[in-house]
This record gives C-alpha cells, structure tokens and sequence, in this order.
C-alpha cells in the first residue's frame, strides 16, 4: 500500500505540478495579451496626440492670421480716418480762403462805391459806366429804366 500511496502521490504531484505550469502559461499569455492592449492603447494615444497637436498648430496658425487680418483692416481704417481728417482740413481751408476772396471782394467793390458812388458794377464787379448810353440830361439809360420809365 505505500507503493500505491507513493503512487497516487506522485501522480498527485505531477497532475498538480501539470496545472501550475497550466495556470502560469495562461497568466503568462493574459499578460502579454494585456501588455499587447496596453502598447495598442498607447499607440492610439500617441497618433490621437499628434493629431491634437496638429489641429492645435492649425487652429493657431488660424488664429495669427485672423490677428494679422485685424490688425491690417486696424491700420486701413486708422489710414482712412487720418485722410478723411486731411480732407476735412482742406476743405475748411479751402472755404476759409474762398470766405477772403469774398471778403476782399466785396471790400473792393464797396471802396469802389465809395469812391464812385454814381458807378454801376456787373455780378463780376466790373464798372459799366462808361459803357452804357447816355440821354440828353447826361444821365444813363439803364438808370432811366431802372426808375421805372422815360422821363424825356
């Protein structure tokens, strides 16, 4: 009988020795088939990564352009406004001096009647005194008319 305890015990053994060595290439196989996951997760992290990154740089670039754009439209507007404000300027000056030239203009014409109040001027200020006939009593025709009628 202890032969065949000895038996059963060694069959025990290898049997037991067979499902360790069972359990651990199973384990192992579970753990290079996690390790395999893990590397394919990584991989899909790693190219998801660069592919934000990528969007990222894109969206950037975008971005500075935009900013660039701006700044572009900001300074074409600055330039309009400083012409419009040249413009402004100029036109003031230009009204200023057409305010002189009808100041001294009429400053002239009034010396002018002052000087010859018997002379009659066109919308130009030229003297048509001596261009204009005369009547009999020395006095002008356009005066005469002027009056309302013909006295001679």
């Amino acid at each position: 009988m202890a032969e065949n305890t000895l038996m059963w015990i060694i069959a025990a053994v290898v049997v037991l020795a067979i499902v360790v060595a069972l359990a651990l290439v199973a384990g192992n196989r579970r753990k290079q088939a996690e390790a395999a996951q893990k590397r394919e997760e990584v991989l899909r992290n790693r190219e998801q990564a660069g592919q934000l990154r990528d969007q990222s740089r894109d969206a950037e670039l975008h971005a500075k352009e935009a900013q660039a754009a701006a700044a572009q439209r900001e300074a074409d507007a600055h330039r309009a406004r400083l012409e419009a404000e040249r413009l402004e300027a100029e036109a003031h000056e230009a009204s200023t001096e057409a305010r002189r030239a009808y100041d001294t203009a009429d400053g002239r014409r009034a010396e002018a009647d002052r000087l010859d109040p018997s002379g009659r001027a066109d919308a130009e200020g030229s003297h048509l005194a001596g261009d204009q006939p005369h009547l009999k009593d020395g006095s002008h025709v356009a005066d005469e008319l002027d009056r309302g009628g013909s006295s001679h």
